[in-house]
């Protein structure tokens, strides 16, 4: 990617149509990793089934009486995340979430149902409320938006403060790149100011394939799976994806991050298992809470937060805490919205001989 002069404008946002809700369902998968085949025709890797958690089998039972409902494509199914490598030699070992539900237990003469296969969809919003503490109580809204235009993507997050109708005060981080089998490479980063009189000129930081350019003109080198703050939503969910284990209890998730001003390696422990009660029902989520280091920059905004596995992994609520005092907020307000062309597909049943 060649380097941006400064006097060129902010990212021009792609548009997407939602006609669609995305319904709770078994966890997602990625494309299975098939162990080798030893000359002996044995499957050298034995697997040992584990208990499911309980918020996949309450996602389980939730999904019932909708198998048709927003199961996720495949994509990717040919390649293996180069960057990932060591998700996915885990998951090639580890079953996945989908796989340990009850369906799983079925007998082998009866037709097993199908599990949600992951795609990139090609447009996916989240909306959130939003409350929380600044000089005094802050209310609004806020969204989480993902677009994609073949192998390009943009990552949205806009939150607004006061009244739908008339906001005080708005921002939105927007993150640009290419989709790669490891996931999102961003190539852009923006954050933009809007107030009620006023809107600050696009702040932005450019990801270059071999360094990082920051605000003010800092260099640094471009580091290993690097994500943004906007992008790293959603390739946390796909690192989830590939790798539900990373999603254990008591496990560290490290995501190499840049922000205006700073790179840094954030660190997520996970804390646990937790249903959320939202405007849509109880939802099962794990809660992940950042292990923020004293020389990270509040660009960052490293927040907790609560994945749902049978939501795609996607945020179903977000709590950014920038002291004891100030925080945000962002809960779940309705169903995530999805675009016309990601129609609901299932890889087929299969049945013994």
């Amino acid at each position: 990617m060649d380097e941006l002069s400064p006097d060129q404008p902010g990212i021009k946002r792609m548009e997407a149509t939602y006609v669609r809700e995305l319904k709770l369902t078994q966890a997602p998968r990625a494309a299975a990793v098939v162990a080798p085949v030893t000359a002996g025709g044995v499957n050298p890797v034995k697997h040992k089934a584990r208990k499911p958690r309980a918020a996949e089998v309450a996602a389980s039972k939730a999904s019932a009486p909708d198998e048709s409902a927003s199961a996720p494509q495949l994509a990717e199914a040919a390649s293996t995340p180069a960057s990932a490598a060591q998700d996915v030699a885990q998951a090639a070992s580890t079953p996945t979430p989908a796989a340990s539900a009850p369906a799983a237990f079925a007998s082998a003469s009866q037709a097993k149902p199908a599990t949600p296969v992951f795609v990139w969809p090609k447009a996916t919003k989240v909306n959130f409320s939003l409350e929380g503490y600044y000089r005094g109580p802050i209310y609004g809204q806020a969204s989480v938006e993902w677009i994609r235009q073949d192998k390009r993507y943009q990552v949205h997050v806009d939150a607004s403060l006061g009244p739908s109708f008339a906001p005080l005060g708005s921002w939105r981080l927007t993150s640009e790149g290419e989709i790669r089998p490891d996931g999102l490479y961003p190539q852009r980063y923006e954050h933009v100011n809007r107030l009620l009189i006023s809107t600050s000129a696009p702040r932005m930081v450019q990801l270059l394939d071999d360094e990082v350019v920051m605000e003010k003109g800092k260099r640094v080198p471009r580091a290993k799976g690097v994500q943004d703050p906007a992008s790293q939503l959603i390739q946390l969910a796909y690192r989830f994806i590939l790798n539900p284990d990373l999603l254990t209890t008591g496990k560290t998730i490290e995501i190499p991050l840049v922000n205006l001003k700073l790179a840094e390696m954030l660190a997520y422990d996970v804390v646990g298992e937790e249903i959320l009660n939202t405007p849509i029902g109880q939802i099962p989520t794990i809660h992940i809470k950042p292990r923020r280091p004293e020389s990270a920059d509040a660009g960052s905004l490293p927040a907790d937060i609560w994945v749902a596995p049978g939501l795609q992994y996607l945020p179903v609520r977000i709590l950014v805490r920038l002291d004891e005092k100030t925080f945000m907020d962002m809960k779940l307000k309705s169903a995530p919205q999805m675009a016309a062309d990601d129609a609901p597909k299932k890889a087929p049943a299969t049945t013994s001989p």
